[in-house]
């Protein structure tokens, strides 16, 4: 479905993310949502086909300017870099909190891990095909990619006063030396 009004979309996502706070995924509903955003139901079904959609919007809303932050860590330039993977990283700093959240959230249609696992994974074959890796170490590489990634969320969003520069610096020490480890 193509998408209508961006900011409306924002609202939607915020309320889901509000909603979040109190309730579990599976218990909200659109009215729920609708009722939050104050607007009409159908108003929604402008924006989203379903919740599950909306989900995958709020989720890819902070996830792909997290991965793209990531990906930049792997670039083999890495202090030329540097300052875009903080500017994803600060675009998504206050809301951190409600990644780990929104990733453990899994429903019929919709596995966020699984799906940004997936993403990721891709991004890194995609950046690595160049080299002449072993394909065995580099679906390693990619797995313990995807981890750091999981693992550096729940990190920040227990650490949220750290700063998105701090973040931006760790990411591109642990991967940047990781991938020159394994290209040596």
């Amino acid at each position: 479905m193509e998408k209508q009004n961006p900011s409306l979309e924002l609202r939607l996502s915020n309320a889901l993310f509000s909603l979040l706070s109190d309730k579990d995924y599976e218990q909200i509903t659109i009215s729920d949502i609708t009722r939050k955003t104050k607007v009409a139901r159908t108003t929604f079904y402008i924006c989203f086909d379903n919740k599950d959609e909306l989900l995958r919007f709020s989720i890819n809303r902070y996830m792909i300017p997290f991965v793209a932050g990531l990906r930049n860590s792997l670039e083999l330039k890495p202090k030329d870099n540097m300052t875009r993977t903080i500017a994803a990283l600060s675009d998504i700093a206050p809301q951190i909190k409600f990644l780990p959240l929104l990733l453990s959230i899994k429903t019929a249609t919709f596995n966020p891990s699984r799906e940004i696992e997936n993403n990721v994974k891709k991004e890194i074959r995609q950046i690595l095909q160049k080299q002449q890796i072993d394909p065995a170490i580099l679906e390693y590489f990619a797995s313990l990619y995807f981890v750091s990634l999981l693992e550096t969320q729940k990190w920040w969003a227990q650490h949220p006063k750290v700063a998105p520069a701090k973040v931006a610096q760790l990411i591109h020490q642990s991967c940047y030396h990781g991938l020159i480890s394994l290209l040596n």
